[in-house]
């Protein structure tokens, strides 16, 4: 892979890493589900025949076919967009931590879903190995390691890589500075 398409990797990854520790946990989990749904929604149109734009708001429409993330998720693993490892992971992240921010409206915070995201993460190998070098190379413990702070580097590669997903394999390597 040419230093190029590195750089360019690594300064997108510290884009949004700095967007996600703006935020508040709830803004943090929101933000990050936003931008997923989003990328998806992107990929998908780019594999769909040419259609009139009307066409695509029955898709991708506020109350399209493919307007929640949940039945974006199936349609990208049926249309090997994704992989079923993937699926995985985002419909964990789904379930276990954006929905009880997006659903919930008493004070939460990732701390308190711990295990929940630690079990999301596991469910996603590649980052999940690529966090845990990581937070190795910064000296820290992964058991010791703050929530917020694994959510972070977690979701900025995910957001990364889909932002780098029709140009690059995935999950080039990063460093967290």
């Amino acid at each position: 892979m040419n230093s190029e398409k590195e750089e360019l990797y690594q300064s997108t990854f510290d884009f949004y890493f700095k967007i996600l520790e703006s935020e508040g946990d709830r803004g943090a989990v929101l933000t990050a589900s936003a931008f997923i749904e989003h990328e998806l929604s992107k990929i998908m149109r780019q594999r769909f025949p040419q259609q009139e734009e009307s066409d695509k708001d029955h898709i991708f429409g506020s109350h399209g076919v493919l307007s929640g993330f949940d039945s974006k998720l199936k349609f990208a693993y049926r249309f090997h967009i994704l992989t079923k490892e993937e699926i995985s992971f985002f419909d964990g992240f789904r379930k276990n931590i954006r929905n009880p921010f997006a659903h919930n409206f008493t004070v939460m915070n990732l701390a308190s879903l711990r295990d929940k995201f630690i079990g999301v993460l596991q469910s996603l190998s590649p980052i999940n190995s690529e966090v845990k070098s990581l937070i190795s190379k910064k000296g820290m413990q992964f058991n010791e390691t703050p929530t917020r702070y694994l959510f972070n580097i977690t979701m900025a590669l995910i957001m990364t890589d889909l932002s780098f997903f029709e140009m690059t394999p995935k999950f080039f390597k990063v460093q967290i500075k």
